[in-house]
């Protein structure tokens, strides 16, 4: 998982420098919450404090989580969804 989510945060959007973009700071944040949150879950116990913490990291990524659909790669993995979901309704 985190070799996927390095590839996120090393690819910079529409082609420019990273720190160029507005998404970008939004971008590192939502997968930085997502890598806290996967690292949480690879705890062998939880207590009330690291579930807590986990469900902030998991609702401050949904609330950020849209900035993935702004890019080229969200409209083509789209329109693959809408293709094959045709497809399985057929």
């Amino acid at each position: 998982m985190s070799r996927y989510l390095l590839g996120v945060l090393t690819q910079s959007p529409c082609g420019r420098s990273p720190h160029s973009s507005p998404m970008f700071n939004l971008i590192f944040e939502s997968t930085q919450v997502l890598l806290a949150f996967y690292v949480y879950t690879q705890y062998e116990s939880h207590n009330d404090a690291t579930l807590s913490c986990m469900e902030d990291a998991l609702n401050c990524f949904h609330t950020f989580k849209d900035v993935f659909l702004l890019g080229h790669g969200g409209y083509i993995t789209r329109a693959k969804a809408n293709a094959l979901r045709t497809e399985t309704v057929k």
